[in-house]
């Protein structure tokens, strides 16, 4: 197996780390969908230009590709990654074929911002929106940058600009604009320590894990710490990792260390000297009897002291007959039977009691006398009955059952979501196009959840939230707190209006 392939040791069926992501999934966690959010109600309805700032490997480019996929149909949206050698002839070009623009053999600058400046004319016409986004947009050449200004006074608001770009880039693009120009940044924070956690099990999962990721904790540890929090930094470290630890379990014995093939034949050799000595050890087992030969055999009771009695005299016969010796015991059982018998009634009363306590629904306090077993006066033991008593319920003590807010029809469940105040927010614990899974899962929760379906590509999916929160850092701070948790999922802040479009969405088809 080589590196290409590494990830189907670990059963992926994908590499979870791809630069480009994981089929197209985006990460929604550590502010990433807000900030999509945001981007998208600014780029509609504000007049500022608008950027995306942060460090190298911070998710500036999967924030962009999935701000371009929420993208309404009333929106043509053109993405421009920038190169250090392009002029303003080449960035232009660039931009036209962006928003599918024919190009035009030597054509001059004057005359392709013309065409642009038409283009976006016609879709005001038409009620369209035209964006135009930059990805590393630090590697602008400096007349491309110059080019910014008259790009936006031709416009004259018909064309909205967004920039990608590392820090402290976006000074320089304060420097190029007009003054009266304003810029609205928005930064991309590292992740924090519960946030990369979860971040790596959601690439892991999205890649079909279904498992815990085969990270230890102090791997976790190190991988947030050598990374910085920043999701590209995760994703190289995370996958350097895994392929290292495959290599090893795959490392033939020849290119093992001296010390360590020492070791291996110290323990080969220990383990080889302990079968040996067993071997030696073993004692040798009663003669058989020959086949015809006959050989009787009396079996004789063991002479049995009782705790409250004293010890029989050994004055019988030496040659007693089997009778006599069966019929002794049988006195002797008798006797002790007669013995017990009181404590034996006291303890059924109490039993009784405790019985009925429990049948009551009210826990049996009375205290449990120790019952003495006829059978011990053979030399048995007799171990405390299992058996369930007749009129109470043995059976081991139920999960608890979920609360109210979870126990409902999905139906209603929907309709509780949809009377919620719209700016407050959820968490999402888990979404899936099998209602199947969906129902198995939330009844193995201790999180009360509510149920609600939504399409999604022309398929219905249903989804579990939980939770109210009044602002976005309340729910963030309990999404962490339930991402830290053994065996914990990562859950997706959501704002209740965007879950109750989905809902109204939904119900439409």
């Amino acid at each position: 197996m080589g590196n290409d392939d590494w990830y189907l040791h670990y059963g992926l069926d994908r590499d979870p780390f791809a630069e480009g992501g994981v089929q197209g999934l985006f990460y929604p966690g550590g502010g990433r969908q807000e900030t999509v959010e945001q981007l998208q109600h600014l780029a509609r309805f504000g007049d500022s230009v608008l950027v995306v700032a942060g460090a190298a490997g911070a998710g500036k480019s999967a924030t962009l590709a999935h701000f371009v996929a929420q993208c309404a149909s009333d929106t043509r949206c053109a993405v421009v990654e920038t190169a250090l050698l392009d002029g303003p002839e080449q960035l232009v070009r660039r931009v036209l074929a962006g928003f599918g623009l024919p190009a035009i053999p030597d054509e001059d600058l004057a005359h392709a911002l013309q065409r642009l400046e038409l283009f976006c004319e016609r879709c005001r016409e038409e009620g369209m929106l035209s964006w135009l986004a930059f990805d590393d947009a630090q590697h602008l050449h400096a007349e491309a940058l110059a080019l910014l200004a008259p790009l936006l006074g031709q416009m004259s608001g018909r064309l909205r600009l967004l920039f990608f770009a590392e820090q402290p880039w976006p000074a320089t693009l304060r420097a190029a604009l007009p003054a009266p120009v304003t810029i609205h940044l928005i930064e991309l924070a590292p992740f924090e320590r519960g946030e990369s956690y979860a971040y790596l099990h959601y690439r892991m999962k999205t890649a079909g894990l279904e498992s815990e990721p085969p990270f230890s904790a102090g791997e976790l540890e190190d991988l947030h710490r050598l990374s910085g929090g920043m999701p590209g930094r995760i994703n190289a470290l995370a996958r350097q990792l895994l392929i290292d630890e495959l290599e090893v379990e795959q490392r033939p014995l020849a290119t093992l260390p001296l010390w360590h093939l020492g070791v291996v034949a110290g323990t080969l050799l220990l383990l080889g000297g302990l079968y040996l000595w067993s071997l030696f050890d073993e004692r040798p087992v009663d003669e058989q009897p020959r086949p015809g030969a006959t050989r009787e055999i009396v079996a004789e009771p063991a002479p049995v002291l009782l705790d409250d009695e004293p010890a029989v005299a050994q004055d019988e016969p030496a040659n007693g007959s089997a009778e006599a010796t069966s019929g002794a015991a049988i006195r002797q059982n008798d006797e002790v039977a007669e013995d017990d018998a009181a404590p034996q009634d006291d303890a059924a009363r109490q039993g009784d009691a405790a019985t009925n306590d429990a049948v009551e629904g009210q826990p049996a306090t009375a205290p449990v006398a120790a019952v003495r077993s006829p059978s011990a006066a053979t030399g048995e033991h007799t171990a405390m009955s299992t058996q369930p008593v007749a009129g109470v319920d043995s059976s081991p003590p139920a999960r608890p059952a979920p609360s109210a807010a979870g126990a409902g029809p999905a139906g209603a469940d929907e309709e509780y979501l949809l009377a919620l105040d719209g700016s407050r927010y959820l968490l999402q614990i888990m979404a899936s196009d099998d209602l199947q899974r969906v129902q198995r899962f939330a009844a193995r929760q201790a999180l009360p959840v509510r149920q609600y379906s939504k399409l999604n590509d022309g398929r219905r999916w249903y989804a579990l939230v939980h939770g109210d929160y009044p602002d976005q850092a309340s729910a963030q701070r309990a999404a962490r707190e339930l991402a830290v948790r053994p065996g914990g999922n990562a859950p997706w802040v959501r704002r209740v209006d965007a879950v109750q479009r989905e809902i109204r969405a939904g119900r439409a088809r």
